[in-house]
């Protein structure tokens, strides 16, 4: 042991480090590939004579059919113990004359009315006149709720579809004039006073 000791200390310091080095990183390596390496799969099982062997035939069968055939009688029927344990006579299928099921015819889909149109109606507020001179007329609509200036030559069709077609014909201090699609003139004098049109004429 001394003299390993005394060899160790006058052997070069690097070279020892570097196969120290190397000898560790092989022995991880090894025991590395021996953890993650595939398992051996276990052989194939190979049947055994015994059982891969047929059971002798006595012959029965055939002596029997024999002797059926000298005897005029007729045919036996196949034996069962010739055969696998997995096989069945299946019956084959008997044909029947029942008519098919009726299928109800499915229903069409109920479609549901048009929406009946909703009349508008429009609140006469007043009669304002601009910086500019211009008068105008307030009118408030149902449809939306709201309130807005109309001049003359205005198309109150953009309120919605039926008020198709109906313009403000006039604006005086007496009131305002509304001509509709027909040509009919309607007067709103009278301050809260409302209107009422469906499809473009005045339905009051």
């Amino acid at each position: 042991m001394e003299s390993f000791w005394n060899w160790l200390m006058r052997a070069n310091a690097r070279a020892v480090l570097i196969v120290a080095v190397i000898a560790f990183l092989l022995v991880t390596a090894w025991w590395t590939w021996r953890e993650v390496r595939p398992e051996d799969e276990p052989p194939p099982l190979v049947p055994s004579a015994a059982a891969s062997r047929s059971y002798a035939d006595l012959g029965l069968q055939e002596y029997l059919e024999r002797e059926a055939a000298a005897g005029g009688g007729p045919p036996l029927p196949p034996s069962p113990f010739r055969y696998p344990r997995s096989f069945r006579l299946v019956p084959p299928p008997v044909a029947t004359n029942a008519p098919p099921p009726k299928v109800s015819p499915t229903p069409a889909p109920h479609k549901a009315p048009p929406p009946k149109p909703e009349p508008v109606v429009l609140t006469y507020r007043g009669i304002f006149v601009r910086t500019d001179g211009q008068t105008v007329a307030l009118l408030q609509d149902s449809l939306s709720g709201g309130s807005g200036f109309w001049s003359i030559g205005d198309d109150l069709g953009t309120i919605g579809p039926e008020l198709a077609g109906a313009k403000i014909s006039g604006i005086t201090t007496a009131g305002v004039e509304v001509v509709t699609r027909d040509g009919a003139s309607l007067f709103l004098t009278n301050i809260n006073q409302q209107a009422t049109f469906l499809k473009g004429k005045h339905a009051d």
